[in-house]
């Protein structure tokens, strides 16, 4: 199945960095197009002293689960302060045990990075519903 994942950045001038969103797996382009219109309405992803700025990712993805479900497997690397961040996709699967198996596996063939890298690393698998929408309330700048 071709899912798309909805993210959110906002940029304001002042920051340097760019704080993001996921706002869902989806299972069309118009279902995204409806997700933006819905979000653009709440607190935060209304805000005009930012820039929004919406990034959608296509997947296809064998879906096994009922609800329709994905899970995304991602490698966040930060320091203590969670100044630094970076996220490295490892995958979208169809079960928790496939996107543990594979993230398990990605540490392995990795290992020698993950043990040099001066950052902490986490892998987080994060389970979407499909077309369910994550931030019901919107957020604040302050």
């Amino acid at each position: 199945m071709l899912v798309y994942r909805l993210t959110h950045i906002h940029d304001q001038d002042e920051f340097v960095e760019y704080p993001t969103n996921y706002l869902g797996i989806y299972s069309s382009s118009d279902k995204v197009q409806e997700a933006i219109s819905y979000y653009s309405q709440l607190p935060g992803f209304s805000d005009k002293r930012a820039k929004h700025l919406y990034l959608i990712e296509k997947q296809n993805v064998t879906v096994k689960e009922s609800p329709p479900t994905v899970y995304v497997a991602e490698l966040y690397l930060h320091d203590k302060e969670y100044w630094k961040e970076f996220i490295h996709l490892i995958g979208y699967f169809g079960t928790l045990e496939e996107a543990e198996k594979q993230a398990k596996e990605f540490s392995l063939i990795n290992e020698s990075f993950l043990s040099f890298a001066k950052e902490d690393a986490e892998v987080i698998i994060t389970r979407y519903i499909i077309d369910d929408r994550y931030t019901k309330s919107g957020y604040s700048f302050d």
